[in-house]
């Protein structure tokens, strides 16, 4: 019982309560028999009898908890979702399969992928995400169509987010996932914030599943190269002068 208290905020569709419970009883008598009160097991939903599978996973301290969630939360939604449905609704792969309308073994095989994933990221921290920067969009010329004003670039970009996508994204392109670990921002925010970016021309898909920035950054590398060949132009073209 105290089991089933301390976990019934997770059971999303609450139709399902009975067979989640029972579930979670057998589950409980299990690991208590067993000694192993810190292993975590995962059920299946199709039968009460199924045996349960071990998680080599156990991300037992808040701790852990705390990373698993925000490794969980930056993947993209190819992932994520699977995991979110698998792990905390508590969905088998078939009926994840039937939700998402993807085949069975795609389900299973992405979950196995992120599985994967969350045990290569989990420990790990990004420091540029704790270095947040800021942008400034300029641009010549006058905003004046037909005799009406239209606003500048940087009235449609000026959230830090997309600064920050948009700063990541320059020198090489960038999956959703990526940007979300070099933010630290939920893989969610990311996708919306591309989209919006997208729709400004500010970047360009080079593939399906990576951003790039659409248009010149002067940042710490053009700084210092334009400082080194400054001289070398400027001699060039003195004697024309």
């Amino acid at each position: 019982m105290f089991q089933a208290l301390k976990s019934l905020r997770n059971l999303r569709d609450r139709s399902k309560f009975e067979p989640w419970f029972w579930r979670l009883a057998d589950n409980t008598l299990k690991v208590y028999k067993r000694g192993k009160a810190k292993n975590r097991h995962v059920m299946s939903f199709d039968e009460v009898a199924a045996v349960p599978v071990e998680d080599d996973h156990r991300f037992i301290e808040e701790e852990q908890l705390h990373t698993l969630r925000r490794n969980i939360a930056q993947m993209s939604a190819a992932y994520r979702d699977i995991l979110v449905m698998y792990y905390y609704d508590n969905l088998s792969c078939r009926e994840i399969s039937q939700n998402l309308g993807l085949p069975e073994g795609t389900v299973t095989y992405r979950l196995s992928l992120a599985r994967e994933k969350l045990k290569k990221e989990c420990g790990q921290m990004n420091e540029q995400a704790l270095k947040p920067r800021q942008l400034n969009i300029r641009i010549t010329g006058e905003f004046n169509i037909s005799g009406q004003d239209v606003p500048m670039p940087w009235q449609y970009i000026d959230d830090a987010l997309s600064h920050n996508i948009l700063l990541h994204a320059y020198r090489e392109p960038k999956t959703v996932e990526q940007l979300s670990k070099l933010t630290g921002v939920p893989a969610f925010y990311i996708e919306d914030r591309v989209q919006n970016l997208i729709r400004r021309e500010a970047v360009i898909r080079p593939t399906p599943t990576t951003v790039q920035t659409n248009f010149l950054i002067f940042d710490e590398t053009t700084s210092r190269y334009s400082a080194e060949q400054a001289p070398k132009v400027a001699e060039a073209v003195s004697g024309e002068f």
